[in-house]
């Protein structure tokens, strides 16, 4: 239940914009009248209460206009639940501000529900026992509450925890622990009374001093790995205002191995616009940043993705630097990939690349012509300045260390993550690509040349990341994808998919794209009528108060010639998930809502618990969006064994919210494993494997 309402609105956006007014200023600091008159200008904010019902698995129903007989606009500022009538269920009372209160009356005993009132007679001066705790299990189902009777303003429920247990006839058990640490446990109660407990044959509570399931545990002094990632201050709102996210902040790039030739594994930081890359190469009792003059002096691009293989088959690893950024465009020098050999001086020279430029999102090397070097795959984001433009990506094949273009360039769509494999069995390693308002894509690999084929239909979304792995342990390569996550402000489904509006709406010259989704049947837009007209600046005209906006949708807000003219990108859903494969053809199946959370960016393979099987680790968040949207970043991660057995990171010691996870990747220091994870803007972590 949420208390709604308050005696009048001043943040209601065409007020401000009259008392912001220079002449209404002004006679609010010479005259009193003035300031009651303002006041009376001020709009009602009184608006109707709202309750949602639990579903399980992190989702509610909205019900307030069926659970209510009468929910008028109000102003409600405090809240209490109690039993008032005593038939079990919780009732809820109601303070409206100048007016009477409401009381409603919870009718849940008609139906066969049923339930279990406990009460407490503890300790003097704190005989209510508050901050009590209950564990109540029935049917293999745990339910946890904490005495607490303050949920509002000036408000007090009544002091009794209450449990619903549905169509159970019994309590497995009940565990109560008190606030001096002590607990004690009833078993084999009956549903539907009100206990009075007190303290009795209680045992003092053994606090854990570790998780149970702990399998990572961070390591003091990252292994000497001090970098930090520092994204540049580009503002990609204040360049093209109407776009969704940002496209800039795709870093770091990282690579693992060897980059001086002594057998041990190094790392390459890439850095931000004009931040100078970083490199650690590991000695015998750490890792130690190192200079390389010649990735040092490319410091003006940005670095998004890149990869340490041996390109040249001399032996020695070389190093390919994707660049990105969102800032450079055009065929400007800093939106060219790097491409660096290792000579006989351990040292390194810049090689030429064929000519194209991109923002890049990923770097992905296989020898897919068989001819025993490594080809590579780029992949392109975005279009700088034209946000929802197709960006080129590219087939780079490798001729005894120097790159051509294969086959001119692909527009594969807004591409973030790609992955080699040989999907259809033929011996050839193929092409999936995911990106964002787009399905994931299948690319045969037909004697060099790449086809898509169709494997699925009608699944745009923001995807983010990919990695194969056989979730269902049938023997055959899935795909596990990475989306947007459903704790967002965007939404969208197959009926009603996601929609981004791509056309030069003002005719400057210049594209601009206006997001949106459906309510009701009707698409509006995401963004409000500042957004839009600080870009589009007929809508000034259009719509002289926001009243008049409010509540329009898209086609209302634009003609019906500029919507029919506009190229139409979609997202069919946001959840992330994995592809099944059926004997080559693929379904798309949703993770659980644990991992809906957040945006999914990143998947690690390997064997974190060492029974010879490998594991997925999931991570993400994302903080890329206006603050309209909020902090994108409640995943902690997520340990993946098969489709039903998946463990969050904080269950496993390894807590990745608040930041956004670029990348995880295995590092080796002294033959044993550690977990090095790299987030956008912010310091890198090293957690060993406790195996």
């Amino acid at each position: 239940f949420i208390s709604n309402g308050i005696e009048r609105r001043p943040n209601d956006l065409d007020y401000i914009k009259y008392v912001s007014n220079d002449q209404i200023v002004k006679k609010i600091d010479n005259t009193n009248l003035v300031d009651q008159e303002a006041l009376l200008k001020m709009p009602s904010g009184k608006v109707p209460n709202y309750i949602f019902m639990g579903k399980g698995n992190l989702m509610f129903e909205n019900k307030s206009k069926t659970w209510f007989d009468d929910n008028p606009p109000s102003v409600s500022n405090a809240s209490a639940v109690g039993d008032l009538d005593n038939d079990g269920d919780l009732d809820l009372v109601v303070s409206n501000l100048n007016d009477l209160v409401s009381i409603y009356e919870n009718q849940t005993e008609k139906t066969a529900h049923n339930y279990l009132k406990i009460k407490f007679n503890y300790l003097k001066p704190n005989s209510f026992g508050i901050g009590t705790k209950v564990y109540a299990y029935a049917n293999g189902k745990l339910q946890y509450k904490e005495l607490y009777t303050t949920r509002g303003f000036q408000s007090t429920s009544e002091p009794v925890i209450h449990f619903g247990f549905g169509e159970a006839k019994r309590i497995d058990s009940v565990k109560v622990i008190w606030p001096n640490k002590t607990f004690q446990v009833l078993k084999d109660l009956k549903v539907n009374q009100t206990l009075v407990i007190k303290p009795e044959n209680t045992k003092p509570l053994k606090q854990k001093v570790a998780l149970k399931n702990r399998m990572f545990e961070k390591v003091e002094g990252n292994l000497g790995i001090d970098f930090t990632h520092e994204e540049d201050n580009n503002i990609d709102f204040l360049r093209q205002k109407l776009i969704p996210y940002k496209i800039s902040d795709k870093g770091p790039a990282i690579a693992i191995g060897d980059l001086n030739g002594d057998g041990k594994e190094d790392i390459f930081f890439g850095g931000s616009k004009y931040k100078t890359s970083k490199v650690y190469l590991q000695v015998d009792t750490s890792y130690v940043e190192t200079t390389f003059p010649v990735f040092a002096n490319d410091s003006i691009k940005e670095d998004v993705s890149a990869l340490i293989a041996d390109l040249n088959n001399d032996k020695k690893n070389d190093l390919f630097i994707a660049t990105g950024g969102g800032d450079f465009y055009n065929k400007m020098k800093p939106l060219q990939d790097s491409y660096f050999t290792q000579n006989k001086d351990t040292g390194y020279t810049t090689q030429q690349l064929p000519d194209y430029f991109e923002n890049a999102s990923v770097v992905k090397a296989c020898d897919f012509d068989n001819d025993g070097d490594l080809d590579l795959f780029v992949g392109g984001y975005a279009v700088t300045n034209d946000f929802g433009k197709i960006p080129n990506s590219y087939i780079l094949v490798n001729n005894n260390g120097t790159f051509s273009i294969a086959d001119g360039a692909y527009q594969m769509g807004m591409v973030t993550d790609a992955v080699w494999d040989d999907f259809d069995g033929d011996g050839f390693k193929d092409l999936i690509v995911v990106g964002e308002w787009m399905s994931p894509k299948f690319f045969k690999n037909t004697k060099g040349k790449f086809i898509e084929v169709p494997k699925i239909n009608n699944l745009n979304g923001l995807w983010q990341a990919i990695e194969p792995y056989d979730i269902d342990n049938d023997g055959d390569t899935d795909y596990l994808v990475g989306n947007w996550g459903m704790n967002t402000k965007f939404k969208a489904s197959q009926d009603y998919p996601m929609l981004m509006y791509y056309s030069d709406f003002d005719g400057n010259g210049q594209t601009e794209t206006i997001a949106c989704t459906a309510k009701d049947d009707l698409y509006y837009p995401i963004l409000g009528l500042d957004e839009l007209s600080s870009q589009l600046v007929f809508l000034k005209k259009k719509f002289n108060s926001y009243q008049m906006f409010a509540g329009q949708p898209i086609t209302s807000v634009l003609d019906q010639k500029m919507i029919k003219n506009a190229k139409k990108l979609q997202v069919h859903t946001l959840q992330s998930g994995y592809l099944e494969n059926d004997k080559g053809n693929y379904k798309f199946v949703p993770f659980l809502n644990e991992l809906q959370v957040a945006p999914i960016t990143s998947f690690l393979k390997y064997d974190f618990d060492g029974d010879k099987k490998e594991d997925v680790f999931a991570s993400g968040n994302y903080l890329g969006v206006t603050p309209f949207h909020g902090r994108l970043d409640a995943f902690s991660g997520a340990l993946i064994k098969n489709s039903k057995s998946i463990a969050l990171g904080t269950q496993l010691g390894m807590n990745l919210s608040k930041k956004a996870v670029k990348k995880i990747s295995v590092i080796h220091f002294k033959d044993k494993p550690y977990l090095l994870v790299t987030f956008n803007n912010s310091k890198a972590e090293v957690y060993s494997i406790l195996k």
